[in-house]
């Protein structure tokens, strides 16, 4: 049928039929009525028996992003085939009509048979439509079974999992993979199937059977199909999002691993999975036009980094989870996220940043004070400040007699040989870590500066000050620098 559909008689024939509008018409319904028949019985046959020497593509069924791929990639190799067969029967040369001039007006008084032709994109359409329906319930099946928790999925539904996977938090980042990739394989072959189908040219009048108002995208069944299960995908990928984000704490616990270090996997792996899919290239933004805008922003880097980091900062208890939610978000900005976005969550996560380090200045600062000598000076002075009278004398105060400073003095200039600052092993950032020990020691020489000034005082009231033996300036020297 394919064969004959494009002899040259064939198409000469459908010339002349432009004369008797009524045969014209009919004509073309009952060839786009075979072509639909035909085109249906041939995916089904690919799905279950293979065609034209390929094997059968539900041989795939276990494996979700190469089976819907595999049905997509048919169905797409289908449309180039009819929508060249459309433009054949319906859009004919001038020079095959053997010096008939078929488009001359006054042959039928008021050029009425122009309003009852077809064009090339009904007759595709109607051919199309009937592997619209399969297609969705197969591909809605894939997208159910993946969005299915796995405690609700004992036997899996055929989708195979590797062997490896055998930890809850792997097997629900798989399945967000394997959803966001099925999403990007959808917008990749929409946007194909509708540039095919709309560079399809109309006939110059076809009211009857083509509305003004709808684009060709509107009315072709298939792509509508494509439409629907891309925001399919897309909702059942924002459920699963949400699940894995709820259940980061359960899923830290069972894998051993930090929430902020679960956020940096599953952000890498949806990463690759847009890096190499070919729905969310350069032109990503320009195919989208007929896809509900809920979709768009749910399968989006945006709405990814939103949902992922808004979940793990509240959790965020030390400086290697912001540190590790950093370097997440450098991916995200790598693979295309919008400036306003990144440069909002790089403000809150140096805010949050500033605010953890700050913090563990001031314990670790407390650590090194008591090491080295100084801690219990310090909390006495302290406790001083509370209860000070006009015309106290330090020396008077418990814990800060001589004896007290000049033991204390004797152990602090023994430890600025060494003085015992954290290593902060766990800060993977080497200027973060160099600048945190930096504080630390900035702090104990303020403290001693502190000391030195208030002991050497007018109210100091010691008799022997030799036991003060560098100045503020000197021990700053020595563990500043």
């Amino acid at each position: 049928m394919d064969e004959t559909l494009g002899h040259p008689f064939i198409r000469k024939s459908l010339v002349v039929l432009k004369y008797v509008p009524a045969y014209y018409a009919h004509t073309l319904e009952l060839i786009a009525t075979s072509r639909r028949s035909a085109v249906t019985r041939k995916f089904l046959l690919a799905l279950t028996n293979g065609y034209n020497g390929m094997a059968p593509i539900e041989m795939k069924a276990h494996d979700p992003v190469n089976y819907v791929g595999d049905m997509l990639a048919f169905v797409f190799r289908t449309v180039s085939v009819e929508s060249e067969l459309a433009k054949s029967l319906v859009i004919v040369d001038d020079g095959e009509k053997d010096g008939i001039d078929s488009n001359r007006e006054g042959t039928y008084e008021g050029n009425e048979y122009s309003t009852t032709f077809m064009s090339a994109s009904n007759v595709l359409n109607d051919a199309l439509s009937g592997i619209a329906r399969p297609l969705k319930n197969r591909i809605t099946q894939v997208i159910a079974s993946l969005a299915r928790r796995p405690d609700e999925d004992d036997d899996n539904n055929g989708i195979h999992e590797h062997s490896f996977m055998d930890e809850e938090a792997d097997s629900a980042r798989l399945r967000l993979s394997y959803l966001y990739s099925i999403g990007g394989l959808l917008l990749f072959y929409r946007s194909a199937t509708s540039k095919a189908v709309n560079k399809l040219p109309d006939q110059n009048d076809t009211k009857a059977f083509n509305d003004e108002d709808k684009s060709n995208d509107q009315q072709n069944a298939l792509i509508q199909c494509v439409t629907e299960c891309l925001e399919d995908c897309a909702r059942a990928y924002v459920a699963s999002l949400k699940v894995y984000c709820a259940k980061l704490d359960h899923l830290a616990s069972i894998s051993n691993e930090s929430q902020a270090h679960l956020c940096q996997t599953v952000v890498t792996r949806l990463c690759d999975v847009r890096s190499t899919s070919p729905g969310f290239g350069p032109s990503y933004e320009e195919d989208t036009i007929g896809i509900s805008v809920d979709a768009l922003e749910a399968l989006s880097l945006e709405y990814l980094c939103d949902t992922l980091f808004e979940a793990v900062m509240v959790t965020c208890s030390n400086i290697d989870d912001v540190v590790t939610i950093r370097v997440a978000l450098s991916i995200v900005q790598k693979n295309g996220l919008s400036k306003d976005s990144a440069t909002k969550w790089d403000m809150m996560l140096t805010k949050e940043e500033e605010k953890m380090i700050e913090a563990q200045i001031d314990r670790d600062t407390t650590y090194v004070l008591d090491e080295c000598g100084l801690g219990a000076i310090a909390s006495a002075l302290e406790s001083m400040k509370a209860v000070y009278i006009e015309g106290m004398v330090i020396s008077s105060h418990p814990g800060l007699s001589q004896q007290s400073l000049e033991e204390a003095m004797s152990k602090f200039y023994t430890s600025l040989i060494d003085l015992p600052l954290p290593e902060y092993n766990s800060i993977k950032d080497p200027d973060l870590k160099k600048r945190s020990r930096k504080k630390i020691a900035m702090n104990v020489a303020a403290m001693y500066t502190e000391i030195y000034n208030m002991v050497c005082g007018e109210k100091g009231g010691y008799a022997d000050l030799s036991f003060m033996v560098n100045t503020p300036d000197q021990v700053k020297a020595l563990i500043c620098n």
